[in-house]
């Protein structure tokens, strides 16, 4: 069967390149074949060492490929979360900068009809005076000046209309200035969401990295305490052998102290005692390491739950994969059982 190696894919922006878990699997496929070729020369005992490795070490590097390509979707959500609030800042401003050309709009309407309104006032002031001069000049010129009465009221009605719309100008452009600062209060708000956002990516990445770190001190005294463990299990069995030695050599002590006179008597007493006293010692230290044993295993449970906990989520994921390198070896080498 001849074969055709696969090419490596490049892919991604700006021509990087970006490993994927397809190239993985085509790595072990390649890897696969070749070992193929080995086994039906060497035979699977001389080579399952080396095939051993090579099945890990593709397995940690599925695993890396996949952790990257989460992070990279994370950042890539990240991207699209800014870029549309970015946008809706852009929107926003561009209604700021409409609203605030209104106002400026609104603004010079009402300079300008003011200047009118004021122009109009002073005209009928001048009107006014004239027709005060006119009725000062006698009583003969009543019916006109009674014509210029219903003209003034006429005029006085037209000043307090335009005031009234002068008014209600004014009450507009107090609206749009509310309006305006509701938006400016939007877009703070907005602002202050992007930053949120670029510090929750910050802190995701630092608890990324502090999790790796406590799974690293845990199985650190984990080891730590299994040492502990085994030599308290081996210091325990050579604590016993000595208290029943001790015990064996109290009772021979006791029986051959029985059959010598009083003062022999008086001084294996003496040993005796010292015997029993070293005895009693000996059990309170048996006492003591039973329970610092039980501690340690305590201790050791406890360690253990933590970095299983910490470890399983990895475990599964790394069963998942490691299954679909390993599948592509036994494509190639058959039923052959590649751990031993």
């Amino acid at each position: 069967m001849e074969y055709t190696p696969i090419p490596v894919v490049v892919s991604g922006e700006d021509s990087e390149w970006h490993l994927h878990v397809k190239d993985v699997y085509d790595f072990a496929y390649e890897i696969a074949f070749e070992f193929d070729k080995i086994v039906n020369v060497q035979g699977i005992e001389e080579v399952r060492p080396i095939i051993n490795k090579v099945v890990n070490v593709l397995e940690l590097l599925e695993a890396s490929v996949n952790k990257i390509e989460s992070l990279e979707k994370e950042i890539g959500e990240l991207k699209f979360n800014s870029l549309q609030l970015s946008s809706e800042k852009t929107f926003h401003e561009q209604e700021k900068s409409r609203l605030k050309q209104a106002y400026e709009e609104l603004e010079d309407a009402w300079v300008q009809e003011s200047a009118n309104l004021k122009a109009s006032i002073s005209k009928l002031k001048t009107e006014n005076k004239l027709m005060q001069s006119f009725i000062a000049k006698g009583r003969e010129v009543l019916e006109t000046a009674d014509s210029y009465k219903v003209i003034l009221e006429d005029q006085e009605n037209f000043i307090s209309k335009l005031k009234s719309a002068l008014k209600q100008r004014e009450n507009q452009l107090e609206k749009d200035a509310s309006e305006l600062e509701a938006l400016k209060c939007t877009i703070e708000k907005l602002s202050d969401t992007n930053k949120s956002l670029h510090q929750e990516l910050q802190g995701t990445k630092n608890i990324i990295k502090m999790l790796s770190l406590q799974k690293m001190e845990y199985e650190t005294k984990l080891n730590i305490q299994d040492r502990k463990l085994t030599s308290l299990q081996q210091t325990l069995p050579d604590s016993a052998n000595k208290v029943h030695k001790d015990e064996d050599h109290v009772k021979c002590t006791s029986i051959a102290s029985s059959d010598t006179d009083d003062f022999k008597f008086s001084s294996d007493a003496n040993t005796v005692h010292s015997l029993l006293q070293e005895q009693r010692d000996l059990k309170h230290k048996i006492k003591s390491l039973e329970i610092e044993l039980q501690s340690t295993k305590h201790q050791v449970q406890k360690y253990e739950s933590t970095v299983l906990k910490l470890t399983k989520e990895q475990k599964d994921r790394q069963i998942q994969k490691t299954s679909t390198v390993r599948q592509l070896f036994h494509l190639f080498l058959g039923v052959v059982t590649i751990c031993p």
